[in-house]
């Protein structure tokens, strides 16, 4: 039976997930241009590997409870209020940047936030909740089989492929904000039955299946390198631009069962990886333009004259470090306003609370 701990190992996982999105995102430097390959393979697998750790987590779950109303409401508000929050602080510096054209900066961001396309990082936000609230409504409400979902849902994925990429060719940036965000529902929805159809291998105790998590590590991993290898090519699925969406869901999958493998092998409480896990979402949106702290860092990289590799190297460093020191900053004054108003409660006096 599956502990009801949480798991290190997943934490583990969304740790080294963030890590990837980070590292991933070092292309936006200047000097970006001679990562291609890496930043290929990071985009092969970074992102179905968080709607996997979300399958993971669902099926435990709701494996012994059907699902109701207050699940939604509860994922809405995990979900969708930072999505909107946080997308609003986009817009306001985007605008702030620009200085100019701020109407159409409102205009179409705001569509692509409404539409649920999203913004940069924070699609990812609105993309897990449609995703985990399908789940949740096909698998654990309707009792609709796992396996049938996944192949109905990767089968999608790929037939409607080539298809979208005629799209961007076709219509109008406001027309392709819906079609894009109703396509991507099909590899999300995909990512997170995966999960849910292996969470008994990797929700279990960690000593537990060890030559099964053994054998999945191995063969996953030779997966994962033979298709970047034979089959290179580049993927985006917050674009939902891919050059082979077959090798695409292959290495999706390889790569997650790869890292969550490797993770729930690991041995328990290493710090730094829990902590980047349970702050993956905050430094997801902190570290991203136009938040400034990617660009501060390459301004201080350059100031010390870094070039190419240890450029980007120490750009990486210096991003997850500050964002990891906001995330600190934040869960302290978080903890601070909780225990406020207990504090500030007055004490009943003795007298007071015997009953006459």
């Amino acid at each position: 039976m599956a502990d009801n701990k949480r798991s290190d190992g997943i934490d583990y996982a969304k740790g080294i997930g963030i890590l990837l999105v980070v590292l991933g995102h070092m292309q936006l430097l200047g000097c970006g241009e001679t990562f291609r390959t890496l930043t290929n393979i990071i985009y092969s697998f970074h992102m179905p590997l968080f709607f996997f750790v979300s399958g993971l987590t669902l099926e435990k779950k709701y494996l012994s409870r059907t699902p109701c109303r207050s699940d939604i409401k509860k994922l809405a508000k995990r979900l969708l209020i930072p999505y909107f929050s946080w997308s609003a602080v986009y817009i306001l510096l985007k605008c702030v940047i620009a200085g100019e054209g701020i109407l159409r900066i409102i205009k179409r961001n705001s569509a692509a936030v409404l539409t649920f396309r999203g913004i940069a990082p924070l699609w990812f936000l609105s993309a897990l909740f449609m995703a985990e609230v399908l789940v949740i409504l096909l698998v654990y409400k309707l009792g609709m089989n796992k396996l049938y979902l996944l192949a109905f849902s990767g089968s999608m994925t790929i037939a409607l492929g080539s298809a979208v990429q005629v799209f961007y060719g076709v219509f109008r940036y406001y027309v392709r904000l819906p079609i894009i965000a109703f396509y991507r529902l099909f590899p999300c929805i995909f990512f997170v039955t995966l999960g849910c159809v292996m969470s008994g291998t990797f929700t279990c105790a960690r000593t537990e299946n060890l030559r099964r998590k053994s054998a999945l590590l191995a063969v996953s991993a030779a997966v994962f390198a033979a298709v970047n290898i034979l089959l290179p090519s580049a993927a985006n699925l917050y674009k939902m631009k891919f050059d082979n969406t077959a090798a695409f869901i292959i290495t999706g999958m390889a790569g997650s069962i790869m890292i969550v493998s490797l993770c729930t092998l690991l041995p328990e409480n290493i710090l730094p990886l829990k902590f980047l896990g349970r702050n993956s979402m905050l430094i997801m949106v902190l570290h991203y333009p136009p938040v400034p702290t990617i660009a501060l860092a390459e301004m201080l990289a350059l100031s010390l004259r870094f070039e190419g590799y240890s450029c980007a190297a120490f750009v990486f460093l210096m991003t997850v470090t500050v964002t990891s020191a906001v995330c600190i900053l934040y869960s302290f004054f978080a903890e601070l306003i909780k225990r406020r108003p207990r504090m500030l409660r007055k004490p009943v006096s003795p007298a007071k609370s015997v009953r006459t």
